[in-house]
């Protein structure tokens, strides 16, 4: 094998190296429905790659509509959270919130200190290939009007145990702003 050969090689398989390593790691979505007059918002995580995602304090942002919705009343349902949730197992990772704003909510992952012992180094796994991270419900002051749901990116802050930034690492699939408020009219 030439000189050159070596060299053709060895820049092949560099670049094919940082062609897999800018690939994403995770993508991040919010899906949207309409349950008794109230927007629903599920968060999601998508592992894209096969190794585990840890997730630490994180937290996840969107703008939506001011004018249809009362962000002022946004709630986490905690009967969706599962394992992410304090309120589903009392000694486990952590507590969820949700932070409101004249237009925006940010749904808020917060370490808890008890789980630090149990898991030192870690935090809680992203499990399931797509696993919903958590559920937010926002009031709807104006039927049929749109949601304008869009990521607030800046303040997004994904996080793993070892306070290691991974934002950067995901893929933010963007919502759909034009979603109606209505909710579907029921079967005959």
């Amino acid at each position: 094998m030439t000189a050159r050969s070596c060299f053709v090689v060895l820049a092949f398989l560099g670049l094919s190296m940082q062609c897999v390593w800018a690939q994403p790691r995770y993508r991040v979505e919010v899906e949207q429905k309409v349950q008794a007059r109230q927007l629903v918002l599920d968060f999601f995580i998508t592992r894209l790659r096969g190794d585990t995602i840890w997730l630490a304090a994180s937290n996840f942002s969107v703008f939506a509509n001011k004018e249809a919705l009362d962000l002022s009343l946004a709630e986490v349902d905690h009967s969706a959270d599962g394992r992410w949730d304090n309120n589903f197992d009392s000694p486990g990772y952590n507590d969820v919130s949700v932070g409101k704003s004249v237009d925006f909510v940010t749904f808020n992952i917060n370490c808890k200190s008890q789980f630090k012992s149990l898991n030192p180094g870690r935090g809680q796994p992203v499990l399931l290939r797509r696993e919903r991270i958590g559920r937010v419900k926002i009031p709807i002051t104006d039927a049929c009007a749109p949601s304008g749901i869009s990521w607030r990116l800046d303040p997004i802050a994904i996080m793993e145990w070892s306070s290691k930034r991974i934002k950067q690492e995901g893929e933010f699939v963007p919502a759909v702003d034009d979603f109606i408020l209505c909710e579907a009219p029921a079967k005959p």
